[in-house]
């Protein structure tokens, strides 16, 4: 029963994702407007992960991805949905103050940990809370401590953002 409201919800979240996403995405041609654009982005990315969730309950039902402590995927997917969401008001408030190179800075982070694992970083699978302590010192919990100091750190980045 748990499995089957899960899929109804995720895939009612995909439809309403896809639809924002590409509603926005043709919203953004008629007034050439970033913010939109950035709202496209974000909505195509959490259906994209919608997508990528329901195919693990349909070909790994028994997967356990989602119920670790600090599950790799779900932080990474977690950050990265952050840092599209912030684009969006940060265009708003200050439009133009995005550029490429503010842009790489504000990604780094995720760029950075997506750099590690394609170097061969692999994630132990935590199952309690006290396996953390147990492996505090080990690099993959470190990267993933890190990804939640960054996720904590990005809730507080809008005031920071000179307003014009």
């Amino acid at each position: 029963m748990h499995t089957v409201l899960s899929i109804v919800n995720i895939t009612v979240c995909l439809v309403i994702s896809l639809v924002c996403g590409i509603v926005m995405g043709r919203k953004r041609k008629e007034v050439s407007d970033r913010s939109r654009l950035f709202l496209a982005i974000f909505n195509l990315q959490v259906a994209a992960f919608c997508i990528l969730r329901l195919s693990t309950y349909v070909l790994q039902p028994t997967l356990q991805v989602y119920h670790a402590v600090l599950a790799p995927f779900l932080l990474i997917g977690g950050m990265a949905s952050i840092i599209l969401y912030l684009l969006y008001p940060i265009e708003v408030v200050n439009p133009g103050w995005l550029n490429w190179r503010r842009g790489l800075m504000l990604a780094a982070p995720e760029l950075l940990v997506i750099i590690f694992m394609l170097l061969g970083l692999r994630f132990q699978p935590l199952t309690y809370l006290s396996d953390i302590w147990a492996h505090v010192l080990d690099v993959d919990v470190l990267v993933r401590l890190g990804i939640v100091a960054c996720v904590v750190a990005y809730t507080f980045l809008l005031w920071f953002i000179p307003y014009n």
